[in-house]
């Protein structure tokens, strides 16, 4: 038993060196004189591939195949200037301008005032605007009392009745003055609270026809004179822009005459600026 023991290790010895020396035989191209014992080609991995089946299960995804269009930004509206807003942009208030008036007026001669009386007239002017607040301008104005009082004829208290002026003469008589058309060529200049609404003030040369009625103690009339007097006239408005062509204003004028003779009249006016 011993004997048949002793040989089947010496078969199994065997067997394993001529599986060695196998494993450890080295390549043609390896180098003779290397003393680094060969143990063969390492394995390499195989890539483990996903089952057929499963492949073939998986949803197909659709593919976009349009080609892409450019995005349009628009850029973001900033907010406004305070600047800008503070500069009233789309000011109106320039340009040539027309309008026509209506309003109050009541003449003073000799320190006596007349009847309260209504009147027309009309405006020609020309504005600038300065630095965005202050307009400039330059217009002539023509203004005419109503005619519904102006009866000559009477006493001298009827004649002052009818909207005259009475002053008394060194004779005693009466001197009863009237206030007929007047013309004034003014400067104005104003200050823009908003870019629709403008407060302003005028002054300039005024002319006015006047009729000089005398009386003697009875009444009855002993001359008549007629002519022009000039002086200056002074005033302040407001005025708004309804659109960007038409306005209104209300303003009031005095004008002093060099005769002893003045008037006042508040109006209300509306026009057209020229483009």
């Amino acid at each position: 038993m011993r004997k048949l023991y002793l040989a089947a290790t010496a078969l199994t010895a065997a067997v394993a060196s001529q599986a060695w020396a196998q494993d450890t035989v080295a390549p043609d191209n390896a180098d003779p004189q290397s003393t680094t014992p060969y143990y063969g080609t390492p394995a390499v991995p195989q890539p483990a591939y996903p089952d057929s089946s499963a492949t073939q299960d998986a949803p197909v995804v659709a593919q976009d195949t349009t080609t892409a269009q450019p995005v349009n930004y628009q850029p973001i509206p900033l907010a406004p200037n305070p600047n800008e807003v503070a500069n009233h942009s789309g000011i109106k208030f320039r340009g040539l301008r027309v309008e026509g008036d209506i309003g109050w007026t009541r003449s003073s001669s000799n320190h006596v005032s007349g009847r309260n009386n209504m009147g027309y007239g009309g405006t020609l002017g020309v504005d600038a605007v300065v630095d965005n607040f202050f307009v400039f301008g330059v217009e002539g104005n023509y203004w005419n009392p109503s005619k519904m009082w102006e009866n000559n004829a009477g006493s001298s208290m009827n004649v002052g009745s009818q909207g005259n002026n009475i002053g008394t003469t060194a004779g005693g008589g009466y001197s009863a003055r009237k206030a007929f058309e007047e013309w004034d060529a003014t400067l104005r200049m104003g200050f823009l609270a908003t870019k629709d609404l403008l407060f302003y003030m005028a002054g300039g040369y005024a002319s006015g026809k006047q009729r000089n009625l005398y009386l003697n103690s009875a009444g009855v009339a002993t001359g008549k004179y007629v002519g022009w007097s000039n002086g200056y006239s002074v005033g302040g408005g407001i005025e708004y822009s309804i659109t960007q062509n038409f306005f209104m204003n209300a303003q009031y004028r005095w004008t002093q005459f060099g005769n002893h003779t003045s008037r006042a009249r508040a109006t209300l006016g509306f026009g057209f600026r020229f483009p």
